[in-house]
């Protein structure tokens, strides 16, 4: 397999590929937002397609979606960043906070550092946006990567409400 060593900004025609990786994270997994039905996986997808449509057109400036692609031009990796507008705190004075989401790289291409160039292209574009303070979600299997790249663990539980549970 040739080395990657370029992310860019995911594109319209890279929804498929999106699409796929991320059901990687969110199809039949044990997370609290695992699909557990092929009736439940059309329906992220289907929600996920409209989502990734609506920030191809609209190009909005909080969200950032990078992408490794393959020499054929197929999304092998990716990684969202989410600016949020929050109340000010220590380290993000300014309310603005960043989110890395749904970073995913293909089983045959992992172990290659990707996901760390996917998060680096992320940490680049979140200081340009003026973020102090980026949070994540991780997998026990990802965990140790995230603290090598200086997370921190914050040790606050995280708690979910369902809709059906409102």
């Amino acid at each position: 397999m040739p080395v990657i060593q370029k992310c860019v900004t995911a594109e319209y025609q890279d929804i498929d590929g999106l699409i796929g990786l991320r059901g990687l994270l969110l199809s039949g997994g044990a997370a609290h937002y695992s699909s557990i039905s092929a009736e439940e996986d059309d329906i992220w997808k289907a929600y996920y397609r409209k989502w990734l449509i609506n920030q191809f057109y609209n190009r909005k400036s909080n969200i950032q979606i990078s992408v490794i692609r393959d020499e054929n031009n197929n999304v092998i990796g990716c990684a969202t960043g989410i600016i949020d507008e929050r109340a000010p705190v220590i380290g993000a004075l300014n309310g603005l906070q960043g989110w890395v989401q749904s970073v995913v790289v293909a089983p045959e291409w992992r172990g290659q550092g990707l996901a760390i160039l996917l998060m680096k292209s992320l940490f680049l574009w979140f200081e340009s946006q003026g973020i102090g303070k980026i949070a994540l979600q991780t997998t026990p299997i990802a965990n140790a990567m995230y603290i090598k790249m200086g997370f921190d663990r914050t040790g606050e539980d995280l708690l979910i409400k369902n809709e059906n549970n409102l």
